[in-house]
């Protein structure tokens, strides 16, 4: 899924299964991967623990809108 030092370019939306990132694990409905303010990279691993689906949410760049 993602690796540390990934370019951000997505969010996602765990819809079944679980995840673990820096010490959290993360559970369906849950949200992550989100950028922060001037965070262009990701930072941490993301372990997927068991068979997941994930929802993929694109961000919209800038650049396109102008």
């Amino acid at each position: 899924m993602n690796r540390s030092g990934d370019y951000i370019n997505c969010w996602y939306i765990l819809l079944s299964g679980s995840v673990f990132i820096d010490g959290s694990m993360y559970l369906p409905r849950s949200g992550l991967g989100r950028r922060l303010a001037g965070q262009q990279f990701r930072i941490h691993d993301c372990l997927v623990l068991e068979m997941s689906e994930l929802l993929v949410v694109n961000f919209i760049q800038s650049n396109i809108l102008k």
